[in-house]
């Protein structure tokens, strides 16, 4: 049998997107996108494990894919604002993010390219003349974001501070209006999901102690 989980944002102990951001706002480089208005699709881990589980028993899961994510409809303000008070920060002060030029992204990419276990030791083998023509058509010196982007807004000046920048992919996440259905899970599986999202914030707050980060409140609003 093969049952197919497509999990939203997974929150909770030792989630990537909150032990990123916690650690962003400690050391001073959080951003928020959008405002943090865009629809977070959260699903804590623990309804996630409820939905494998589900899925190991359920007769009728066989050959399907189903969607999972939290009852409520979180947006990231939602998911950020309980871990920034818990830290001492104030969303509202953190800097707005824009996405980064194209020419570092490509830069990004061939750097992880040439880190790859695999692939970079193959790249290694192209020779170097190959290999300058094909970054040299892929990112002209004005792109290189190591000389400095040529992306400006026309309102900034000289001593306006520099906006931080995240990939393309986390900008359209921060954005993001729909809210991904589960009545497919719910429906075939009998998901439910057991954990409520601000009994879910508590528990991760509590689990950001244990880790170590510098938490003044138990509160989640």
């Amino acid at each position: 049998e093969l049952v197919i989980l497509r999990p939203g944002i997974v929150t909770g102990p030792r989630s990537y997107w909150v032990t990123s951001f916690a650690s962003a706002l400690v050391a001073g480089t959080a951003s928020l996108v959008n405002g943090g208005q865009g629809i977070c699709n959260s699903l804590h881990v623990d309804n996630l494990a409820h939905g494998v589980h589900l899925a190991m028993h359920s007769r009728e899961a066989d050959g399907h894919a189903f969607l999972l994510g939290d009852a409520e409809t979180v947006r990231w303000a939602d998911l950020y604002r309980p871990i920034a008070g818990a830290l001492g920060f104030d969303l509202a002060d953190l800097p707005a993010a824009v996405v980064q030029p194209e020419g570092s992204r490509i830069l990004e990419r061939i750097e992880a390219l040439q880190q790859h276990k695999v692939l970079g030791p193959a790249l290694e083998k192209i020779p170097k003349r190959l290999r300058r023509i094909a970054y040299a058509a892929l990112v002209s010196p004005a792109q290189d974001s190591r000389q400095g982007s040529p992306w400006t807004h026309p309102d900034w000046s000289a001593s306006d501070p520099v906006a931080p920048q995240v990939a393309l992919e986390l900008d359209l996440l921060g954005r993001c209006e729909y809210k991904l259905p589960d009545a497919k899970a719910r429906a075939l599986l009998g998901y439910e999901p057991i954990v409520g999202f601000d009994e879910g914030m508590r528990r991760t707050l509590g689990w950001l102690r244990f880790a170590g980060f510098p938490i003044i409140t138990s509160t989640t609003a």
